[in-house]
């Protein structure tokens, strides 16, 4: 070889050594008997040895061995992964190749290995699997919570699934109570057991759990060695951890919770970390929100809403099981079904918003007067029922003793004391058929017994009550039929002039004729009527009958004043939204002119009424429709609302028409609704006058217009229209 072409190859030599040396990737060669004769740059920052540290020792030394391959070993190079030692002792993997080194001739004079740090993309490979798998945690978690999972269940798959996935010493779900304001362990991995219930924490505690609940922002804390705000128990020490993730369980209006990791060492958390716990307590946001709002609907379902008391469907229900576990162990219980007397005087007087506030006060004093294990329900209206188990007649009667007396407190209305008492009836099993049904109309039946012994009192259910039941059940379903079969009538009393003793009005009264009982007056079927909804079509039929029959009377008596015809409607009626065209097609059914009814309502309906009502009651007056206050005085009525009640007529309630008896001095309210009745120009009627004595006073009081027995009974339609135009008044 000629000197220029050997210092080429010595250039060469040395630019390729050069390139070596600077290459980013480890470059090791070693001869035949395996003594290190090259070590770049790049391997001494990989590996960390400098290049003097290596070169001429044996590359089989603990340091840096690397096993080569059969195949090299035959003069094949040779690539793939290996795990490679550095000098801080850490593990390495590579992307190696290795080339076998020949000598012109073929002779095998050694090897040289380049080698890549596979860190980076091995550490990304598994970040990138540690989300795959993640993400599949959080669908399964979904799926579970869709699924329906039991809520407890899927509390403790969600503290394992992020214990699984972030690779944690401990989690913990601390469920929120909000009554006791607490955060308390719901779920949990890692913890020890024996101090579970010690992480138990205050909401306004500074820890990161209770700041979370607050605030609803992520805490993180990367290293717990390090000085921070965060108040820590000493029992965290029984979960080893160095950083820590606490995220917020989100509900509807407020977190319901937070979810918290603990990682072992410090920094162990990423971002990506962050999102995957707040994705778990997402999905088990939405879960706890399902079943709380699958809760509320079955609770609205089978509970009150204005007290929050079981309602008749399961009172009816837990009656039902209670009969059969008592069937089984021969043992019997009570049903205890209670009235408040009077409730209706309260919303008629004080207004609904009053009488739900008594409901709800009610509710407690009920349970505070029963045993833990007895039901309470409101079965509706007014009405509640009691279920007591494992007791005979005499409990049930000490029981019934305490319900009476936790009504001697006054209940606070709007304010004001006011007075109520409730009638008890009880019903015992005694009868292998009894049914719950049976068991709560049986304890109704005593109900009313106690209320028509003078209420506020208890009484037993026996069989005289159950043959009264039966009859009055049957007399419900005749009821039912006499309006089809035409068996209701209507019955007239003359209203007169106490000047002229003529008839200037009637009122129509119903009454059935009872195919077996006789001729039945209207308390003997209306308050059955109104128990049951029946009289929204008997009121329709008076309504129709009785302009019928003013329509007949304007054509026989043709030169009397035409008598105004006033028919009895409920505040209930006139609440009624298609009540106005009802008295419209009454009306116009009968050709009866508008001035020929009066409607007589209750006072009650002074009591807070709607705009609606008020209207469509005006809108009738200005049709010529009378409008007539009945039973005036019995009410707690505001006198604002009188005066712009569109009103003609006060009827003065015969309870203070009878109190002239004894002269006018003995009746200063009759004076006073007569006097109340000219100020506001309105008509002042009497009703239930009976006596000589009684009408001279309503005289001397200037009251012009009476009802009652001393001028005539209500009459059939016929008897009554052959009075018009006569004196009934016997002192006219």
């Amino acid at each position: 070889m000629s000197d220029s072409a050997a210092a080429r190859m010595e250039a060469d030599l040395r630019f390729h050594a050069k390139l070596l040396m600077e290459l980013d990737a480890a470059v090791v060669a070693w001869d035949a008997r395996g003594h290190v004769t090259h070590y770049s740059r790049g391997a001494e920052r990989l590996f960390g040895w400098t290049a003097d540290e290596r070169v001429g020792r044996t590359l089989g030394g603990a340091s840096c061995a690397i096993e080569i391959p059969h195949e090299v070993g035959r003069g094949v190079a040779w690539a793939g992964e290996r795990d490679l030692p550095a000098a801080d002792g850490r593990i390495i993997p590579c992307s190696v190749r290795i080339s076998p080194l020949h000598a012109p001739d073929g002779t095998l004079e050694g090897f040289i290995s380049v080698a890549f740090d596979l860190s980076d993309r091995k550490q990304f490979a598994a970040l990138l699997e540690r989300r795959v798998r993640q993400q599949a945690a959080i669908a399964e978690l979904g799926e579970r919570a869709l699924e329906g999972m039991e809520i407890e269940a899927l509390k403790r798959l969600a503290v394992e699934s992020a214990a699984a996935h972030m690779d944690l010493a401990g989690a913990a779900f601390m469920e929120h109570d909000e009554a006791a304001g607490l955060l308390r362990p719901a779920a949990t991995t890692g913890l020890a057991p024996h101090v579970i219930d010690e992480w138990t924490m205050r909401t306004d505690a500074r820890r990161p759990s209770a700041l979370v609940l607050r605030t609803g922002e992520p805490i993180v804390v990367d290293d717990w060695n390090l000085p921070h705000d965060y108040e820590m128990p000493p029992y965290a020490a029984t979960v080893p951890h160095g950083s820590s993730i606490v995220v917020a369980v989100k509900g509807r209006d407020a977190a319901v919770g937070t979810l918290a990791a603990y990682g072992r060492e410090t920094h162990a958390f990423t971002a990506e970390d962050l999102h995957f716990l707040q994705a778990i307590a997402n999905v088990l946001s939405d879960a706890i929100e399902r079943v709380r709002a699958e809760s509320a609907i079955r609770f609205q379902a089978l509970h009150d809403r204005t007290t929050g008391l079981p309602n008749r469907a399961l009172f009816l229900d837990r009656l039902g099981h209670a009969l059969s576990l008592g069937r089984r162990r021969r043992r019997d219980l009570a049903v205890l079904f209670l009235d408040l007397d009077h409730f209706k005087l309260i919303n008629d007087t004080l207004g609904h918003a009053a009488g739900d506030d008594l409901l709800q006060q009610v509710a407690p004093r009920l349970r505070s007067a029963v045993r833990p294990a007895d039901t309470v329900a409101r079965f509706g209206g007014d009405e509640f029922v009691l279920l007591c188990e494992d007791l005979d007649e005499v409990h049930a009667a000490d029981i019934a003793k305490r319900v009476l007396a936790a009504f001697a407190a006054p209940f606070v209305l709007e304010g004001q004391d006011h007075y109520l008492t409730t009638s008890v009836g009880i019903a015992l099993t005694g009868r292998p058929s009894a049914t719950a049904e049976s068991l709560v109309r049986d304890a109704d039946a005593a109900m009313y017994r106690a209320k028509d012994r003078g209420r506020g009192r208890y009484e037993i259910f026996d069989e005289d009550m159950r043959h009264r039941a039966l009859a009055r059940l049957q007399l419900e379903a005749e009821l039912r039929r006499a309006v089809d079969r035409d068996e209701l009538e209507l019955h007239y009393q003359p209203v007169i002039s106490l000047r002229s003793g003529r008839i200037v009005a009637v009122e129509a009264l119903a009454r059935w004729n009872h195919p077996d009982r006789g001729l039945l007056g209207a308390p003997d079927f209306i308050p059955i009527a109104e128990e049951t909804g029946l009289m929204v079509p008997i009121t329709r039929w008076v309504l129709a009958e009785a302009m019928t029959q003013a329509a007949r009377w304007q054509d026989e008596y043709p030169d009397v004043v035409p008598v105004t015809v006033g028919v009895n409607v409920s505040s209930a009626d006139i609440a009624r939204p298609d009540f106005e065209d009802v008295v419209v097609g009454a009306l116009a059914a009968s050709g009866a002119a508008p001035q020929s009814l009066s409607l007589e309502i209750t006072e009650s309906a002074l009591v807070d009424p709607s705009e609606a009502t008020v209207e469509a009651l005006r809108r009738l007056k200005a049709m010529g429709v009378m409008i007539t206050l009945d039973d005036f005085g019995t009410g707690y009525s505001s006198l604002s609302h009188l005066e712009s009640f569109p009103a003609d007529t006060l009827k003065i309630d015969r309870t203070f028409v009878s109190r002239l008896q004894g002269g006018i001095d003995n009746a200063p309210v009759a004076r006073a609704i007569v006097g109340l009745g000219q100020a506001l120009g309105l008509v002042v009627v009497a009703e239930g006058v009976e006596t000589a004595e009684q009408e001279a006073g309503l005289r001397e009081l200037d009251c012009r217009v009476a009802q009652g027995f001393r001028y005539a009974r209500p009459l059939p339609a016929a008897e009554c229209g052959l009075l018009f135009g006569r004196s009934l008044a016997v002192g006219a």
